[in-house]
């Protein structure tokens, strides 16, 4: 077998898609341009003032992938980088610059001060300062200090904080970096937010650690210091419950912090500044780990440790969640340049692939199923037991058929019974709608169904139906329909009469995760277990087998020449299969998991959760990876 069959073409694509991990930094662009992000790697999405996603960016440099912090403007981003930091600009991708750190180094303690300097350790020893001259940065000076967890630029950028857990030491940048501030003391964690006058600092820090066993059952709460810098006085209180999160209004004495977990909720709040006291308090859905005011001061744009990206409008009292979330499901468009993409407790949409473009939405509620159809000019989605048809140019509804979704209550079972729709499967023509549903408390038997599209109208019901798991596949002739059924066993259904046909059971105890038809119709590939069996319709039998993996198969499909198949499993290898004898002709470690699908036209292309496309070509002589 050989392993150099596969080369990766010479670029990376994204799908413009929200934040699949963790906030790391959040800036209100000027003019009222919108929220710009980033994660924890490397991505960065633009929301327009409507909370729709304008742009995503990612660094040129294929190793930039880590966290990261964006400039005052949004316009230029460090990224976590080889225990350093790599400088780039947010347009283009361009790197600007690289520069190594050693190991007792953290990447917390970088800042920004507007586009124009920078500060973080980079050794053990010292903070460095940079400073851009024309997208080049520049050494400017060291300040001594060791183990630092936070540094904060003041907003008229004249002064820089440090904090370590043994020392506040706030400078006067310049060539010499005159002390302003010096203080001495014992906290953990701590982290820094400037008011807008540039002359107070707040600094909110955990209790300094300790073995005592009283402190492992009772944590101390979280203090918040403002200090004057020019006298040196501070002003303490404790805040309940507040976390590593913290910024100051740019426009009055307010901070807006997170909240520590409560009653299986997180929260944000605004504390007065004068009283320590709280003003206001929000119940949140996970973690706030970002907290951006807007120049104004009347909205707060918040990033948390999962992936969610909210604004909230503080004058009106409201939150509005942005469309981020790893990617559930894909279906693409015949021409591979559209996705049809769904996320858990987000609305689906239509995503240009070759193209930087803001993504369709279709619809303001959640699916559970979908998929595009052959020819391209519809999708179809399902939540509950309503099926959808919309047009995949508009994104505006072309039919429905089902009845309205219902809320689940949380505690209470229903009494009603929820037939939801777990799988869909298109005819070649797109003229019909093979639809299985399955109630969700089992107390209705589960249907297979065909349903005209144009109508509606169902037009048959299955028979034998009832035993599939969802996975369906109608063979591009419209000739056939075939479903897995329990038991192992692959039931198939003539697609003009509806009768079934033939059943075949494939061999093994593990069940079938997947099936593709070849283009021709004759022949259907399952995926059992870690191998993968190919049927010929014509003459009731499997012709070959597919043997290497070691992990289940979750992902096959057909080469347009019929005669080779790939296919991912657990293992994350790539294979290509010789349909003919099941052959192995070339294999290939992909770089990681998540995979959410495998297609194959000019080259063998797989789509990640987090909407990064890989393709490689399939050659015949020595390639690279």
């Amino acid at each position: 077998m050989t392993r150099w069959a596969l080369t990766a073409t010479s670029r990376t694509r994204h799908l413009t898609v929200g934040h699949t991990t963790g906030i790391t930094s959040a800036v209100w662009l000027p003019d009222r341009q919108g929220l710009r992000t980033a994660d924890k790697m490397g991505r960065i999405c633009t929301w327009d003032d409507a909370g729709r996603l304008a742009e995503v960016a990612f660094a040129a440099e294929p190793g930039a992938r880590g966290q990261t912090i964006l400039s005052a403007s949004g316009a230029l981003a460090l990224t976590e980088h080889d225990r350093g930091a790599m400088l780039w600009r947010v347009t283009d991708g361009r790197n600007l610059g690289t520069r190594r750190g050693s190991p007792p180094a953290s990447f917390d303690s970088f800042s920004w001060h507007g586009d124009v300097c920078f500060a973080g350790q980079f050794g053990y020893r010292t903070v460095d300062v940079y400073r851009l001259n024309d997208d080049v940065p520049q050494f400017v000076t060291s300040i001594a200090a060791t183990h630092v967890r936070a540094t904060a630029w003041s907003p008229q950028g004249d002064r820089l904080a440090i904090a370590s857990n043994d020392l506040l030491l706030v400078v006067s940048v310049g060539e010499h970096a005159p002390e302003v501030l010096r203080r001495h003391v014992a906290w953990a964690r701590p982290v820094l937010c400037w008011a807008p006058d540039g002359i107070r600092l707040a600094v909110s820090a955990d209790p300094a650690f300790t073995m005592r066993r009283t402190d492992f059952l009772a944590p101390k709460a979280r203090t918040l210091w403002i200090y004057d810098t020019d006298t040196g006085q501070a002003a303490e209180s404790a805040p309940p419950g507040m976390t590593e999160t913290m910024a100051w209004s740019p426009v009055e004495d307010v901070i807006a912090c997170s909240v520590r977990r409560t009653r299986h909720r997180d929260r944000v709040a605004l504390i007065d500044v004068g009283t320590g006291r709280t003003v206001e308090r929000r119940a949140r859905p996970h973690q706030i780990s970002v907290i951006a005011w807007s120049s104004d001061g009347k909205r707060i744009g918040l990033g948390t440790s999962l992936h969610d990206v909210e604004i909230w409008d503080v004058t009106g009292r409201s939150f509005r969640r942005l469309p981020t979330g790893s990617l559930q499901r894909i279906s693409w468009s015949p021409d591979l340049r559209r996705a049809a993409v769904k996320r858990i407790g987000r609305t689906p949409e239509i995503i240009e692939a070759d193209k930087m473009a803001p993504p369709l939405r279709l619809g303001d509620d959640d699916c559970l199923s979908i998929a595009f159809s052959p020819l391209g000019d519809l999708v179809a989605t399902a939540r509950q037991e309503q099926v959808t048809v919309w047009d995949a140019r508009s994104g505006k509804p072309r039919v429905q058929w089902g009845a309205y979704p219902r809320r689940i209550p949380k505690r209470k079972p229903t009494s009603t019974p929820l037939p939801w729709v777990y799988g869909l499967a298109w005819s070649g023509d797109g003229s019909r709608l093979a639809v299985h549903t399955h109630c969700f408390f089992d107390r209705t038997a589960p249907a297979l169904s065909v349903w005209d599209v144009a109508k509606p109208q169902r037009l048959a019901v299955l028979d034998g139906g009832e035993d599939s798991t969802g996975t369906i596949a109608w063979s591009p002739d419209s000739s056939l329909i075939a479903a897995v059924a329990r038991e192992h066993n692959v039931s198939l259904w003539r697609g003009d009469d509806y009768t079934l046909v033939r059943q075949w059971q494939t061999e093994g105890p593990d069940e079938v995760a997947a099936l593709a038809w070849s283009d021709d119709s004759t022949r259907l590939a399952a995926a059992v277990g870690n191998h993968v069996e190919i049927w010929a319709v014509a003459q009731k039998q499997v012709t070959s087998r597919c043997l290497g993996h070691t992990g289940n198969v979750k992902h096959l499909t057909w080469g347009t020449d019929g005669h080779r198949l790939a296919t991912i499993s657990d293992d994350r290898m790539l294979y290509i299969w010789s349909a003919q004898d099941g052959r192995p002709l070339a294999a290939l470690d992909i770089p990681r998991g998540g995979v959410r699908s495998l297609s194959w036209r000019d080259s063998v292309i797989v789509t990640y959760d987090d909407g990064t496309i890989m393709s490689w070509d399939v050659c015949n002589g020595r390639g690279r990876f």
